[in-house]
């Protein structure tokens, strides 16, 4: 497991414009920060935070959303937690 403080300089490596959301590509390039950086990361647990104060939530299911006017289009990806 790393530092906090590694993850955190993994991810403003890459330059990160005044936004507040993240793209595939940004996040692709954090992973690939992950792997330079830890080597296999294949068994690592993905979990979400809606804040530092906040209990983390497993992520174990991706869902894609499709743009509303074809419904062809991928327009974002949703990280959730399917209990159901």
């Amino acid at each position: 497991m790393y530092k906090t403080s590694e993850a955190l300089q993994i991810s403003r490596s890459i330059p990160q414009p005044n936004k507040i959301i993240m793209n595939i590509n940004e996040l692709k390039n954090i992973i690939q920060n992950l792997e330079t950086a830890y080597g296999n990361i294949d068994e690592v647990q993905v979990l979400f935070r809606y804040s530092n104060n906040s209990d983390p939530v497993y992520c174990n299911y991706l869902e894609e959303d499709l743009f509303k006017q074809d419904n062809k289009t991928l327009d974002t990806v949703i990280f959730l937690n399917n209990n159901s």
